[in-house]
């Protein structure tokens, strides 16, 4: 939907592709996951492909009545504030990051919507050190 391409090139400054940008683990994190079996490997889904994962031939969030969306992995944010936007009758959308990089990306984007939307969003810090964040639509979601 136009509306919501619009609100994420507010979050996002209009980019698509964040190639050279550094989102990268710092060795003590990829030491971390490497010590838990894992990897901390970095990949998005375009705005698109994301309409058609959430949609009725993908996850069909709304035919199934899904009030809730978790994403482990959310990188910089962007497949769960699309969701949030996109998908109103979501009740929740969570989002969990590992790499700090990747989680400040997120919180600056959410950061910026809340800015240019005239009062329709807001953002509330859950901890001091700004690890877990609350982003809310005013209109009682």
């Amino acid at each position: 939907p136009s509306e919501v391409a619009d609100l994420l090139d507010i979050a996002y400054e209009g980019r698509q592709a964040w190639i050279g940008v550094p989102l990268a683990a710092t060795p003590a994190e990829d030491a971390r996951a490497a010590r838990s079996g894992t990897t901390l490997t970095y990949g998005e889904v375009h705005q698109d492909g994301l309409t058609k994962l959430l949609g009725p031939k993908g996850l069909d969030l709304v035919g199934r009545g899904s009030r809730r969306l978790l994403e482990l992995g959310s990188g910089r944010g962007r497949l769960a504030l699309q969701a949030f936007l996109q998908l109103p009758h979501l009740r929740s959308v969570l989002a969990v990051e590992l790499v700090a990089t990747r989680h400040c990306a997120a919180a600056v984007a959410a950061r910026r919507l809340v800015e240019a939307s005239d009062g329709r969003f807001s953002l509330q810090a859950a901890l001091p050190t700004n690890d877990a964040a609350t982003l809310g639509e005013k209109r009682g979601r």
